[in-house]
């Protein structure tokens, strides 16, 4: 079903995205996958891995370093596996929602 108006993501300006999700990792590998009933974009051009975009969602690894990204709409999931080993403590990422 289409909707009455697309909006296409490139086309949904900066200050439509009016949110930002921040991801820190707190010493532990963990990968984590985010999905916005919105648009999403990185914040800035991080070093390292892109992050991969499907559409909604993003999904990437965060281990001692924080990743951000604007989105529009609503959080509607959030999925973290830790990739720690059973020997250490295993810490998940802090995840915030903040208005821009």
């Amino acid at each position: 079903m289409a909707r009455s108006n697309p909006v296409r993501e490139h086309e949904l300006s900066e200050k439509h995205r009016s949110k930002v999700l921040t991801i820190a990792g707190q010493g532990t590998p963990a990968s984590f996958e985010c999905t916005v009933d919105g648009a999403i974009a990185p914040a800035t051009a991080s070093p390292g891995p892109l992050p991969i975009r499907s559409g909604r969602s993003v999904e990437g690894t965060v281990e001692s370093d924080t990743q951000r990204y604007l989105f529009s709409g609503e959080l509607t999931d959030v999925t973290i596996i830790n990739r720690g080993g059973v020997a250490e403590p295993v810490v998940d990422p802090e995840i915030y929602v903040e208005e821009r």
